[in-house]
């Protein structure tokens, strides 16, 4: 998918040429084409460049299985389609996150392919929900026709849809804030906050390794042996963005649960789920506390109404924060910029006791600490 829209860097990019490269998802794929292309199909068409060599493929195995003559035209040319094509049409996207481009292709063949079937062929399907999903497809399937349109997805993800409002958003915002609160002689901080907002600002760089903060700025976070969603004998070699993909996918698989699930995550006017401030101290690596952090929604880490959990956050933080030095404490300055940032929100004497905790020595806990104590009279994130 595109890395922008509506002015703003998407949360999750999928990238397509990877993609492909996955044997599992290529077998998958020529699987579908092979299963769900029309045996009389003449006429591909592709949404995207991206979806190029996936049509390609389509295109191969027709001519290859069918000895069929196949046009293949891309989204923009449909005017090299004769009105009313002989044969079904198959329509192939790499990857869709609202499927609006889709629809407007789906209206434009109504007339353009008004009496011939239509296949839809979709390599990644992003949504928020099975419900999202669903709609799409049921949109895209709509014809006059007593059967109709197919659509066959061959991955379906389950992610948060991507706003502007998400964790490297609100950081960004307050480097500025860090870099005047920092003194040129506290070991490179200065430099490092200069180069975190350039690679923040840059919104067509992917970021794979270097989502979180370390507490010494040298090392990065690795997910440690025992990751509870993945193989033990493939740990080393998940980056950053996969255990925060995992952990997002997980968490919005608990606010797309169905009604009745006793622990699906709610957010209404009625009621706000909170998760559980035992997480931290359950999931303890690193890596995950951070994912954690950033996927949660600001809301859903605002203990500041609840005071046992509020109590309860506040004694594992402050220990995490306390043994910033070891291996237990090594997400220590991502609990801080959470402070910071109101991604995580604590009763003032639970605040107050975390930051207590930060170590002497530490430059950059030092500064989170003193821009957690400047940021405390504002008002939380919507």
């Amino acid at each position: 998918m595109g890395a922008r829209q509506s002015g703003f860097a998407r949360q999750y990019n999928v990238n397509v040429d990877a993609l492909r490269e996955l044997t599992e998802f290529t077998s998958d794929f020529i699987y579908i084409l092979k299963r769900s292309i029309p045996a009389a199909a003449n006429t591909i068409i592709y949404l995207d460049k991206p979806s190029v060599p996936l049509a390609t493929l389509a295109k191969s195995i027709l001519e290859e299985n069918c000895h069929n003559s196949v046009v293949m035209v891309g989204r923009d040319n449909l005017d090299e389609i004769s009105i009313n094509p002989t044969g079904p049409v198959v329509v192939i996207a790499a990857a869709v996150e609202s499927g609006r481009s889709l629809l407007d292709l789906s209206r434009d063949l109504r007339t353009i392919c008004a009496e011939s079937p239509i296949t839809y062929i979709l390599g990644a399907s992003k949504s928020n929900g099975s419900p999202r999903r669903e709609e799409l497809a049921v949109n895209l399937a709509i014809t006059n026709h007593p059967a109709r349109h197919e659509v066959v997805i061959c991955d379906a993800l389950l992610l948060p849809a991507s706003s502007e409002g998400h964790a490297w958003h609100r950081e960004r915002r307050l480097l500025s804030r860090l870099i005047e609160l920092c003194c040129p002689s506290e070991g490179g901080l200065e430099e490092f906050l200069q180069k975190r907002v350039q690679t923040l600002r840059d919104e067509n760089s992917i970021l794979i390794d270097d989502l979180f903060w370390t507490n010494d700025l040298a090392s990065k976070l690795k997910v440690q042996k025992g990751f509870v969603f993945a193989s033990s004998t493939k740990v080393s070699s998940y980056s950053q963005a996969d255990v925060y993909f995992t952990i997002s996918f997980v968490l919005q698989k608990l606010r797309a649960s169905s009604t009745s699930a006793s622990r699906a995550i709610r957010s209404n006017w009625f009621q706000q789920t909170l998760l559980s401030p035992a997480n931290f101290g359950r999931f303890n690596d690193g890596a995950i506390q951070a994912s954690i952090l950033r996927a949660a929604l600001p809301r859903e880490l605002n203990y500041s109404g609840h005071e046992e959990h509020s109590r309860e956050a506040g004694r594992i933080i402050g220990r995490i924060v306390k043994n910033a030095s070891e291996a237990r404490g090594e997400a220590a300055a991502e609990f801080l910029l959470a402070l910071a940032t109101k991604s995580l929100i604590l009763r003032t004497a639970d605040f107050e006791q975390v930051l207590g905790q930060v170590p002497s020595g530490m430059p950059l806990l030092a500064l989170l600490r003193q821009l957690c104590e400047d940021q405390a009279n504002d008002q939380p994130p919507n």
